[in-house]
């Protein structure tokens, strides 16, 4: 038997040669591979104090940034993105008396963690749950005051779905290759040659329910404490 944890499960793994019948060479040396990151990542089985709750995130006048600079594996981060998300989306659609405030959850560089491309069929279907779990919430958080925002500088490998579920775009300045293939996802209300020479700080805002009528707005400060260049 193995010890009480999944490191205690991941030694046992490696060191037992398991009977043919059960599972296969193949099915063992997979599972390796597939929590070896997450055991070196040390993302359970840790001392310390546990992860902070939602309820206690969901007060007036707070802003919570969840830091994911010092992960290193893909597949760690995704884990505890979408952990993040289902917390507070299970607080907030059961929130019929409005005990919580209204809630904005801003998701940077959106296409890490709802990738369009997927090679591998248990990550694929681990982030297709995901995905459910974030179009109800898209779906039902208007009426709970939930509110999902994807940002990414990369939306032609943002997963369609996600872009399905998003009703408000707000477009910042780019490149002519990043307009070319914002052509290839969305259907923009103005010429693309536009946004290659959208002053800093501007924007273009518009609604698929009203995209004929795309608006122009002035962000009041600035974006980023370097310099953008479109070169």
């Amino acid at each position: 038997m193995y010890e009480d944890s999944l490191k205690g499960f991941y030694t046992w793994l490696k060191d037992t040669n398991l009977n043919s019948n059960l599972a296969s060479e193949m099915t063992q040396n997979a599972l390796i591979r597939r929590i070896a990151p997450i055991v070196e990542q040390r993302v359970f089985d840790v001392s310390g104090k546990s992860m902070v709750k939602a309820e206690k995130l969901l007060t007036p006048g707070n802003v919570s940034v969840f830091r994911l600079d010092e992960i290193k594996n893909s597949m760690v981060e995704r884990i505890l993105v979408f952990h993040v998300i289902n917390k507070i989306a299970s607080v907030k659609l059961r929130d019929y008396k409005n005990d919580f405030p209204p809630v904005m959850f801003l998701i940077d560089e959106a296409h890490n963690f709802f990738p369009r491309y997927l090679h591998d069929q248990q990550e694929k279907a681990y982030v297709y749950r995901a995905i459910r779990l974030m179009e109800r919430a898209t779906k039902e958080g208007r009426k709970f005051k939930l509110r999902l925002e994807f940002s990414t500088q990369s939306p032609e490998d943002l997963h369609p779905s996600v872009i399905k579920t998003v009703n408000t775009i707000t477009l910042f300045g780019c490149t002519s290759v990043q307009a070319s293939n914002l052509k290839k996802v969305i259907n923009l209300p103005i010429n693309a040659s536009e946004l290659t020479t959208l002053p800093s700080r501007e924007a273009i805002v518009f609604s698929r329910e009203n995209s004929s009528l795309p608006i122009k707005i002035l962000v009041p400060w600035p974006l980023l404490t370097h310099p953008l260049s479109k070169s």
